[in-house]
């Protein structure tokens, strides 16, 4: 009841109020002088037309008709009731665009509000095309040879590494893909155009800051950023990162190799910058995890430490990318990363076996 009663006295003003300028209105433009209960009636019927004709944007047309003709009734005039409507409307939208002007300033844009219509978190695999450009996964050479075998190899990484964002649910997928090889071969691993990102800067620190600058202006409340070559990464390790992340930390996921296979922010305040995470780290080396962090803690954040997995970089991985792949749970995980390797396995073993024979 304490606080129905607030309510319920808010209420009444705003009614006493829309009273008072119905009667002011109709003394200032009607025929004849409005008492307050003509204007109370007035206002009585605007609710009951608000209520009945809701369904209609910004009840257009049927105001008007339905005051004018109620104004025709009470002797006001329809030219009256009609001007009382169109002035109500005109009240209405000036509150409107003060408000909308109010919430601009703290951050709101169309495309932030259409941003959390989807989803508040983006989920975001930085990739480069399957197809063109560099070639993929050149520290694989040793143990696969031919560059159309790596090709299809990242391919199928890429594939099981983005069927995994996808089960993570209430996100955004989002491929960040670099410029060298641009968009080709992402059409056939059912990326649609909306989801393609283009990374923009000269390392991946560089790059990684723009993805996270690039989708907190599009609205995202929170980004978290993942490998392509983490075939078999499970989605608890997402999950988890999604959960965590708030204002003030950032998630890390390490790798086996000493940097880190997933990164997640929750956006700054408006106004204020992404925190600097990505200038002076050894990337690439076994030092980059650890410049990372105390990069986070010069900014500030905490640091929330997710379990350590592996990429797929190198002959280490992949062998023991292998030895998942021989449980039931690893081919789950991963099944068109264990279908292509199979049949480069038995390509390679078949290679062999002809170059034996001759």
């Amino acid at each position: 009841v304490s606080q129905l009663l607030p309510v319920a006295g808010l209420e009444l003003s705003f009614h006493i109020l829309a009273v008072l300028e119905i009667f002011l209105v109709l003394s200032i433009i009607g025929g004849q002088q409005p008492t307050l209960l003509d204007a109370f009636v007035f206002e009585s019927t605007n609710r009951f037309i608000t209520m009945t004709f809701k369904f209609v944007p910004m009840r257009i047309g049927v105001d008007e008709a339905g005051t004018g003709m109620f104004a025709d009734l009470l002797a006001f005039g329809t030219a009256a009731g009609v001007t009382l409507a169109i002035v109500r409307k005109g009240r209405m939208l000036a509150w409107m665009a003060l408000g909308v002007t109010a919430l601009a300033t703290h951050g709101l844009s169309v495309r932030r509000v259409l941003a959390g219509a989807a989803s508040p978190v983006a989920l975001v695999v930085m990739a480069r095309s399957p197809l063109a450009g560099t070639s993929p996964k050149t520290r694989l050479r040793d143990r696969v040879i031919d560059e159309e075998d790596r090709r299809r190899l990242y391919a199928a990484f890429l594939a099981d590494t983005l069927a995994a964002c996808r089960s993570v649910g209430d996100t955004a997928p989002r491929v960040a893909y670099t410029p060298d090889g641009g968009t080709r071969g992402f059409t056939e691993l059912g990326v649609h155009d909306e989801e393609l990102l283009p990374q923009r800067g000269a390392d991946l620190g560089a790059r990684e800051r723009h993805v996270f600058e690039d989708l907190f202006a599009a609205g995202f409340e929170k980004v978290v950023i993942v490998g392509s070559d983490l075939p078999t990464l499970p989605t608890s390790h997402i999950g988890q990162a999604i959960d965590q992340v708030q204002p003030g930390t950032v998630v890390l996921g390490p790798a086996a190799d000493g940097g880190y296979y997933l990164i997640a922010l929750s956006a700054p305040p408006p106004g204020t910058a992404v925190p600097d995470l990505f200038s002076n780290i050894r990337w690439t080396t076994a030092a980059a995890f650890d410049d990372t962090c105390a990069a986070a803690h010069r900014a500030g954040l905490r640091v929330t430490r997710l379990a350590e997995w592996h990429d797929v970089d190198d002959a280490a991985g992949l062998d023991r990318l292998e030895t998942e792949l021989h449980s039931d749970e690893g081919r789950r995980r991963a099944p068109k990363t264990a279908a292509a390797l199979q049949r480069i396995l038995e390509k390679e073993t078949g290679d062999r076996g002809q170059e034996t024979g001759a």
